[in-house]
């Protein structure tokens, strides 16, 4: 449980996402106002353990009036944001697909000035895109190809092969199954987030790079997964060990990680963006082989390598 004095370290981020939904969502904002003012005057929650200590999908499953700690407002507005720009995708019919050189499997919905909304046609090239997140979190994800799957054993094959037939969300039959989400982008110049499906995993990566460093925050989340929940977790583990040593703090919830990075500037954040954007792609199915100790090793130090140089400017190959 959180004590009071680390939850009250969150109450200035918990009023900023508040103040960031307001022009959305009003009428809950106004009661998370009253949550958070009756929180910080009583000193805390004690006793009460917070529904949510990290921005997942089911963070908060309630309304705002659910919302008990710093953690769980933040949670909720993180929420409903999202709800708001899978709305926004809709009234743009889906958003326009990438191009980068070739068209891409991944769709920018336009939140404000990301780019000129009068320009005709279904797609946009990336170089007409005028997020500073979002070119920093795609270079990331291009600057070095994905090796293709692992190399899988036999225990690695049956784990895939048990899920597979187990998740109803696996099925592609199923009116729920994962292969029916599209990848998209929402954008703003000093904004972005992606959402995306990568294999049987989801990916969210979120920025907001603008001039204050103290508004200024990275996040980054992955849940689920095609090996059994044990592969599932150990691979959150390794996305946590591959984004501390910048600066993220990583927080675990079965096979979820959400990775969190505040307080940058523009140009750290651009490096960071790139960090996430590898790390995005370059975990892609290593949970079939999260219990093969000497490829993980591997993998790891692979990674590091990788993302320590992407982050000061280095080539990769």
């Amino acid at each position: 449980m959180l004590n009071g004095g680390a939850a009250k370290d969150c109450l200035p981020a918990a009023l900023a996402c508040v103040d960031a939904l307001a022009p959305l969502d009003a009428t809950p904002c106004r009661i998370l106002r009253e949550r958070l003012a009756a929180w910080h005057s009583a000193g805390g929650c004690e006793g009460r353990e917070p529904l949510a200590r990290t921005f997942l999908p089911e963070a908060v499953e309630g309304g705002a009036e659910q919302c008990i700690t710093p953690h769980d407002v933040a949670a909720f507005c993180h929420e409903r944001a999202v709800g708001h720009m899978l709305g926004k995708a809709a009234e743009q019919a889906g958003g326009r697909q990438l191009r980068d050189g070739v068209p891409k499997q991944f769709w920018a919905v336009n939140l404000a000035d990301a780019f000129d909304a009068d320009t005709p046609g279904r797609s946009i090239d990336v170089g007409d895109i005028l997020s500073r997140p979002m070119q920093a979190l795609w270079q990331g994800m291009n600057v070095l190809p994905w090796q293709g799957p692992p190399a899988l054993n036999g225990r690695g094959f049956l784990s895939v092969l048990f899920e597979a037939t187990a998740n109803p969300q696996l099925d592609p039959a199923s009116e729920r199954a994962l292969f029916f989400e599209k990848n998209h982008f929402f954008l703003s110049r000093e904004y972005c987030h992606m959402h995306s499906r990568f294999g049987f995993h989801t990916v969210n990566v979120e920025a907001r790079l603008g001039a204050l460093p103290q508004e200024n925050h990275l996040l980054f989340q992955l849940r689920g997964g095609a090996a059994n929940l044990e592969r599932r977790m150990l691979r959150t583990r390794l996305v946590a060990d591959v984004l501390a040593p910048f600066g993220f703090t990583a927080e675990l919830n079965h096979d979820a990680v959400c990775a969190r990075r505040g307080n940058v500037d523009i140009e750290e954040g651009e490096r960071l963006a790139a960090v996430m954007g590898y790390v995005a792609i370059h975990t892609r199915q290593l949970d079939m082989i999260m219990q093969d100790a000497p490829q993980v090793a591997a993998r790891r130090a692979a990674m590091l390598e990788h993302c320590r140089a992407l982050y000061a400017g280095q080539a990769l190959f």
